[in-house]
């Protein structure tokens, strides 16, 4: 005979014996990680480990003559295919993102954007008081870059090409734009000029009503919503009628 007893219900129970907890209840749980890096330990199972300091980022910011006053991590989110890290932090002089590898033991800056004063918002306007709870990891696609999205219910939602962020220089004039998740679409139509000409051929434009419009492809192969259309192309021919 063969028992099986599953946890559905999900549920710790640490009161009872564990002779009397009932279906779906556990008495005690730990917490593992699936070894994803290479060599023979890959896919073994082991403890989570503890909070360990593993890097400081106090070298990268002296590189930029950058303080670290008040400095709160405000949210992180882990990516283990690469056992990748990368958490926000917010400062009374700065607000920045940072990668953190353990493959490598390194700490790298992803993007800085500095403040004029504690109270000044920078260009990632962070904030101490709203914590980034949902934060996701898009791998890379064919070479363009991996993604990481999040939102703190404080900013729109945001959004950064990894490898390109880390180009970026402190302050960067681009990262206004680079971190919207909203695309900026088109705002004008195109205006069309009908031009007839006997060395083109006929596109039917005296059968026709056309119109046009049109959208940006921008540099992560993302598309823009279609701008307003054009007016109406028509160009009739001249009118005549026969009497007979």
């Amino acid at each position: 005979m063969e028992l099986k007893k599953t946890f559905l219900a999900g549920k710790m129970n640490k009161d009872l014996d564990e002779r009397l907890l009932s279906g779906g209840q556990y008495e005690d749980a730990l917490n593992i990680t699936i070894d994803t890096s290479e060599g023979s330990n890959i896919g073994s199972i082991t403890n989570s480990l503890g909070n360990t300091v593993v890097g400081n980022i106090t070298t990268i910011l002296n590189t930029y003559s950058i303080g670290s006053t008040n400095a709160r991590a405000i949210g992180a989110v882990a990516y283990e295919p690469l056992n990748l890290i990368y958490w926000f932090v917010a400062a009374d002089e700065y607000d920045a993102i940072f990668e953190y590898s353990e493959i490598t033991n390194t700490v790298e800056e992803v993007l800085i954007c500095t403040k004029a004063t504690a109270s000044t918002p920078s260009k990632l306007n962070l904030s101490k008081e709203h914590l980034i709870t949902g934060v996701n990891y898009l791998p890379s696609h064919k070479d363009n870059g991996a993604l990481l999205l999040w939102t703190d219910n404080y900013n729109p939602p945001r959004k950064i090409n990894i490898k390109r962020a880390k180009s970026y220089s402190v302050d960067d004039s681009r990262i206004d734009i680079d971190i919207d998740v909203i695309l900026r679409p088109p705002l004008k139509a195109p205006v069309i000029y009908p031009v007839k000409s006997e060395e083109v051929l006929s596109n039917n434009m005296e059968e026709r009503f056309l119109y046009f419009a049109y959208r940006y492809k921008y540099v992560d192969n993302e598309y823009s919503s279609m701008s307003p259309f054009s007016a109406v192309a028509f160009k009739p021919s001249d009118y005549s009628i026969d009497f007979l």
